[in-house]
Parts: structure tokens; sequence; C-alpha cells
């Protein structure tokens, strides 16, 4: 208990002259009555004190002794029903428990069909003469029944996990029959991809100093094989994207099917890879090989059109009468044989030999046959053969060869391109060369000097034309079309850049339907042959001569 604090006293009003002084005598008298009051209160407060501790010790106390009293009859009720089930059992009343007793306790009690056997055990254990256990080891035969449960219980869950365990191993095995016939397929396809990167990586070095035919006929054998690597591999590919768990795959072996699949996925990947990079590898030697063959080619090309040019200028044969002369079988053109049989009656100067033989023709004839028809017609011969020469110096076209006898047709200026026809002949006259020519701006013809006895050149051969503007390289020289054949031009139309070097193959005309200025060319990056425009309709330039 507390005591209650004392409530503050009024206060009172001052007092004057020996009213003060009473009042204050009579306050100090006050205090003086309060002290003995002060120190009763700490001493009942220590004495509360003092009962409430005794109070909780006897209440611990008491809290002790209920719970033992409700341990001992707790005990007591225990010992009861585990009396009361020993006598339940105990059928013939003699204080023991014989061996039916003991099965039916099991039974009843544990819920526990106990073996023979296992009682025979608790028996002789327990039984001092065998006739039963007594009701003080009953709790001893309560845990060794128990123990007996837990025994069989033991036995039935490992049977139960031998037999689980053996139906995942059955499962597994057949799961693995099929990792197993993928990864035998695997080993051939893995040998085939190794020989391919094997192959491709030794290319460069075995192609070296082969000619380009060798060189490509190598690196297509090399590439054919890699094809067959890559197909290979495609194939183990969808073998193992055809590996299936199943429905009817334990979900506990779904981890490690997936983790075997994974493994064979990663060797397809590498597979894969593997057999890319040799495709690559062999496709760039066969693409430098492609280069080369067609350099070669070009330039055997070139070697066989000059061999052409001076049989006709020693003959002096006209470009016509060359064609008749190749062209034994008659015909709108002569195929390789004949260009073959041709250059080889021909007389081989100095350094020619080997250009001219057979073999290297034959290549050149596919340089020659711009057109890829598998024969040259008489209009791609001319145009092989045609010599252009730009004009470097104003001179006049004349229509004879005689200079003093002939008349000027027009004045050639500087830029000009004339096509030669005829010569070069000697004017004997004046001891000048003349050619006789077609010019390429209106098509006068005439004869041109090609040089002044004084060494002036008016003539000069190696001409090219330069793509100014973007426009397109078409089949034909039409452009209007209906919608079909513009899908068609589309198709097989080439854009030409600005910068990019044309050969003349017909001279330029002027369209009628569109009014554009168009030529026949053959580019000199890649000889692809076409239709270009080459002055527009509203005097747009497209190619100009370099």
């Amino acid at each position: 208990l507390r005591p209650r604090p004392f409530p503050p006293a009024a206060p009172k009003p001052p007092a004057k002259g020996d009213d003060a002084k009473e009042e204050k005598a009579a306050d100090e008298e006050e205090d003086e009555e309060q002290k003995p009051t002060m120190q009763l209160m700490q001493k009942t407060q220590l004495r509360v004190a003092s009962v409430r501790g005794s109070f909780d010790k006897e209440n611990r106390r008491l809290q002790s002794v209920l719970q033992d009293l409700v341990k001992k009859a707790v005990a007591t009720q225990t010992m009861k029903k585990f009396q009361a089930a020993f006598d339940k059992y105990d059928k013939d009343k003699d204080g023991l428990l014989n061996k039916k007793e003991i099965l039916a306790f099991a039974k009843g009690e544990l819920h526990f069909a106990l073996p023979d056997a296992e009682a025979e055990k608790i028996l002789k254990v327990m039984a001092e003469d065998s006739r039963g256990v007594k009701k003080e080891h009953f709790q001893r035969l309560k845990v060794a029944v128990g123990v007996a449960r837990e025994r069989e219980k033991d036995r039935a869950r490992r049977a139960e996990r031998e037999a689980r365990e053996q139906a995942l191993a059955e499962q597994k095995a057949k799961a693995q029959t099929k990792f197993d016939g993928v990864t035998e397929s695997l080993k051939a396809c893995e040998e085939q991809a190794g020989e391919a990167s094997k192959q491709s990586r030794t290319l460069p070095a075995d192609v070296k100093g082969m000619t380009s035919v060798d060189m490509l006929k190598k690196a297509i054998e090399v590439e054919a094989f890699v094809k067959g690597a890559i197909e290979t591999v495609a194939a183990a590919v969808k073998a193992v994207a055809a590996v299936e768990a199943g429905d009817d795959l334990e979900a506990s072996l779904k981890p490690w099917f997936e983790g075997e699949k994974k493994k064979l996925q990663h060797k397809v990947q590498i597979l894969e890879t593997q057999a890319a990079r040799a495709a690559e590898a062999a496709s760039k030697v066969k693409s430098e090989a492609s280069r080369k063959d067609a350099a070669e080619v070009k330039e055997l090309g070139t070697k066989v059109v000059m061999a052409l040019k001076a049989h006709q200028a020693e003959k002096s044969l006209t470009a016509e009468a060359l064609f008749k002369a190749i062209n034994t079988k008659g015909g709108d053109s002569f195929g390789e044989d004949e260009l073959v049989a041709f250059i080889g009656e021909l007389p081989k100067a100095e350094g020619q030999a080997e250009a001219l033989k057979e073999e290297n023709v034959r290549r050149a004839f596919a340089a020659i046959d711009e057109e890829k028809a598998g024969s040259v017609s008489k209009t791609t011969f001319d145009a092989v053969l045609m010599v252009l020469m730009k004009v470097v110096k104003d001179v006049a076209i004349t229509d004879s060869i005689k200079i003093k006898e002939a008349k000027s047709v027009r004045r050639l200026e500087v830029g000009e391109v004339v096509q030669v026809l005829e010569g070069p002949a000697k004017e004997e006259d004046a001891a000048v060369e003349r050619v006789r020519v077609k010019a390429l701006r209106d098509s006068a013809e005439g004869w041109v000097t090609l040089a002044g006895n004084q060494g002036s050149r008016y003539l000069q051969e190696g001409v090219v034309f330069k793509v100014v503007k973007d426009t397109i390289l078409t089949e034909g020289f039409d452009i209007e079309a209906s919608k079909e054949d513009t899908r068609k031009i589309k198709e097989s139309t080439r854009k030409l850049r600005p910068g990019e070097l044309l050969e003349l193959r017909e001279m330029a005309r002027k369209h009628e339907g569109t009014g554009l200025t168009r030529m026949k060319c053959k580019v000199k990056s890649d000889g692809a042959v076409g239709y270009v425009t080459t002055l527009g309709n509203t005097g747009i330039k497209f190619v100009e001569v370099v």
C-alpha cells in the first residue's frame, strides 16, 4: 500500500504586527507535529514490501506443490490405464500375458500384427518360465512390441524404396537408350566435322602456288565435303531435338533427363560452330580462287583478242571478214571449239605461246563470250574487237585517205571519241599513218591522221567511260515495259555508282520513246554487260569519257 500524499496547505494571507508573529509560531508548532507521521509512513512501506515478498515465496511453493500433485495424479491415471490395459488382455486372469495375449495386445493397442517369431523372442527375454510376461514387465513389453513394429515398418519402407529405385532404374535405362542412339550417331558426326575442319584449316596452305583452276577445283572439293558435314550436323540437331522425356517419365528423373539432353545439345552446338567455320574458310578460299580465275581469264581474253587484232591488221581484214574466218560452220555465232581451232593455226609471236595454248584459249572464251550464251555472236564479236580512240588535239576528218585529194567532213574536237573502222594505213605522200573512223557524237565517218610527221599526236587509244551520276544497268535497250516486264527489269538491273568505269560495246543512240541516250557497255569491275543511260532527256549527264 502506498500512503496518499498530504494535500498542500492553503496559502495564508499575510499578517501584520502581532498577528504575524502568532501565525509564525503556529506554523512551527504544526511542522513539529508532522515529523512522527512521516516516520510512520516509511515504516509502513517497509512492512508492506516484506509482506509482499513472503506472499510471493509462499505462492511459488504452492505452485510447485500443485504441479507435483498434478504429475502424481497423471501418473496415477496412467498407471490405472496401464493396469487396465494389462487386465484387458490378460484373458485367463493369471497375472501373465502369454503369446496369444501378447499378439492380441499388439493388434488391439498398437494396430500391429506381431509376427510369431518376434513374440517368441519377447517371451524368451521377458518371461522367466516362458509362461508369460508379468505385469511389472508390461511397459517393457509395450516398448519391445513398438520396436518390433518400427522394425517391420522399416522393412516395408526399405522394400518399397527398393521397388521404387528398381522402377526408376528401369525408366532411366529406357531413357538412356534414346541418348545412346543419338550419342552413337554423334561420334560419326564428330569425325566428319573434325575432318572438315582439318581440311578447311589446311586448305590455304594446300592451294598455295596452284593455278586458279586447280585452286578452285580443290576449294570446291573441300566445300563439298564441308557441306556434307553440315548436313550431318543438321541431322544430328534434329535427332537431339527429337529426344523427348515422355509423360510416363518420373518427375524425379526429369532433371537428369534434361541435363543429359543439354549435354548433347552442347556437343551439337560445338559441331555446328566447327562446321560453320570450316564452311567459311572453304568459301573464303573459293572466293579467292574465283577472283584469281576471273583475273586470269580476263588477262587471257585480252591476249587472245590482241592476237586476233594483230592477225586482222596483218591481213587487212574487216571485223566481218575475221568473224567469217573463225565461224567455219556458218550461222550467226561461233563456239569455243571453232575459236580454239582458229587460234591454233595462227603463228605465235614471242611470249604468246603459253597464253595461246588450247586450255588457255578455252578459258579465254569465257571472257569473249560476254553475253554468257555459250557462243559468240557477230554483234558481240564486233564489240570485243572494237577499237576506240580519243581526240587529244583538234584534227580534220576527211572523206579520203589521200590528204591532198580529200575533202573535210568536219573537224574533230578535243575530247571526242571515235571508233576505228579500218587501218592504220600509211599515207605515202605525207608519210603519216591514217585510220578510218566513225565519230560517236554524230556517226560521221572518214579518215583521220593518227600523228603528224613532226610528232604531234591527234588520236590516243585507250578510251573508258566513267559514271558521274547514279544510274542503272539493264539487260535491254528499251526501258518502257509492261508491269510484268518492269518486274523482270528490276530483278535484272544493277545499280551503277559514280566513279565506276565502263567499256563501250555499242554506240550510244537515242531512245525514241523516252528521249534518253543509251549505250551498251561492259562494267570493268565485274564484267557485267548491259545498257546504260548516258544522257537524260533534260540534258543531265550520267556517263562521260575519261
